[in-house]
């Protein structure tokens, strides 16, 4: 079964900034693993056909960065992020160390690694990671989903766009004019990541 999301910005909160490593690694790499399931719901044609809950992590990172739901440049990250939570999950007397999370903040693709200081504790810079890789998954699968539901006006649009510049309009001109023919919904805004906050 693949997940529906946006994020709930609270629940995630709670999970990935737990000031405990290991409850928040283990609770990260399943936010994680329901960003890639939803990636894949979205960029598979059939994606009904493919069953989420009987698919290892490594499977479903493989098929991801395969069929580019996600960007190849996280795959190292992604990769440590699960190698660390096998470890750490199955050992009964693993504590996350800071040396431990520095080796996956290594691994994080810029420009997400910058913004993970150095000088924070390490169950701060693990909260930082966490949040930065997820939050990163989901506007991407925000995007995806935005250019599937509207993919047709979209076609139109961009074809109007070529179309209006290739005879001599400005690319302000080719914009009006195609949107007007299409009239293609807004993007969606960072927010729309988000889960909305009722009232």
């Amino acid at each position: 079964m693949l997940v529906a999301m946006p994020l709930d910005k609270h629940l995630l909160s709670e999970h990935v900034d737990d000031t405990n490593p290991l409850s928040a690694l283990l609770k990260g790499h399943l936010w994680v693993e329901r960003c890639i399931n939803r990636g894949i719901g979205i960029s598979a044609p059939h994606a009904s056909e493919f069953n989420a809950d009987r698919t290892t992590f490594a499977l479903k990172l493989s098929l991801a960065l395969a069929f580019g739901v996600v960007p190849l440049t996280f795959g190292p990250t992604l990769r440590k992020l699960n190698s660390v939570r096998n470890s750490a999950a199955h050992r009964l007397e693993h504590s996350m160390t800071a040396d431990e999370i520095d080796s996956l903040v290594a691994t994080m693709p810029e420009p997400f690694a910058s913004i993970i200081r150095a000088d924070d504790p390490p169950a701060e810079r693990l909260s930082t990671y966490l949040n930065a890789l997820i939050f990163s998954l989901e506007t991407l699968n925000t995007q995806r989903e935005y250019e599937r539901e509207h993919a047709e006006v979209l076609s139109v649009y961009r074809a109007g766009v070529i179309i209006h510049k290739a005879f001599g309009k400005s690319d302000a001109e080719a914009d009006a004019l195609a949107r007007q023919t299409a009239n293609p919904p807004a993007a969606p805004d960072i927010d729309a990541v988000w889960l909305v906050e009722p009232g």
